[in-house]
């Protein structure tokens, strides 16, 4: 998602400053623990399909003697609960168009990105089970 680039020339060459987003929320505990969902997934910051329509846990957090630090965990969701999201598969990629739009509204992915986003939703299997085939 090379949108952070353009927006990095605007910035430069015009003084339109990056669109902003809120921050993943924390607690006022000592020390601060990220606010999480029902879902696990941390609050707040740019919430992409994958955050905000998900199908998986994202935590961001892991650990590891070599690069597993950097990637986070993702653990699937089970088909209960995907059936329980996601009624169609047609209301999942609606959903994540929803996602998209607001998402590309604030600035945040390319038109590019958008169609991407909406494309793996569309070729995905989430929601085909509960009432389409």
């Amino acid at each position: 998602i090379d949108v952070q680039y353009d927006h990095l020339v605007k910035w430069i060459k015009k003084g339109i400053a990056p669109p902003t987003a809120p921050r993943i929320e924390f607690t006022d505990d000592e020390p601060p623990v990220m606010v999480r969902d029902e879902f696990g997934i941390a609050a707040g910051g740019i919430r992409l399909p994958e955050i905000e329509v998900p199908t998986a846990l994202n935590t961001g957090v892991n650990s590891g003697s070599t690069f597993c630090f950097l990637y986070g965990t993702y653990q699937p969701f089970d088909d209960e609960l995907l059936a329980e999201l996601y009624t169609s598969h047609g209301s999942y990629v609606h959903t994540v168009m929803q996602s998209d739009r607001e998402n590309k509204k604030a600035g945040y992915i390319t038109k590019q990105a958008d169609r991407q986003f909406i494309k793996e939703a569309a070729k995905s299997d989430i929601g085909k089970s509960n009432t389409e085939n």
